[in-house]
């Protein structure tokens, strides 16, 4: 991913709410947008945690994610907490493969 992550559509439709838009209108969410590192970047060494977000697009781009599954992985073995809401813990699941698999 990285700079400009996608925003799910669908999620703009249903949520057409003024703080949603204004959201998305925001010159620090939109600077933050522009300057997000690559899940293959992010190195759990220097984070304390991981923590998932919901909604349903990451669901889809982050479950299956072999960067994210690595670094999920890589939090939860080193004792680190990985933490998740609403849809979080679909992205979480996904690293019990790699346990299972070690």
């Amino acid at each position: 991913m990285g700079p400009y992550p996608p925003v799910d559509p669908k999620s703009v439709e249903l949520f057409k709410d003024e703080q949603s838009l204004n959201f998305l209108k925001d010159e620090v969410v939109k600077a933050k947008f522009e300057n997000c590192l690559k899940l293959s970047d992010v190195k759990a060494e220097g984070y304390d945690a991981i923590f998932y977000v919901g909604g349903h697009g990451p669901v889809i781009d982050l479950a299956g994610d072999e960067a994210n599954i690595k670094l999920a992985t890589a939090f939860y073995s080193s004792g680190k907490i990985v933490s998740a809401v609403c849809h979080g813990p679909a992205y979480v699941s996904c690293f019990a493969r790699q346990l299972n698999n070690d």
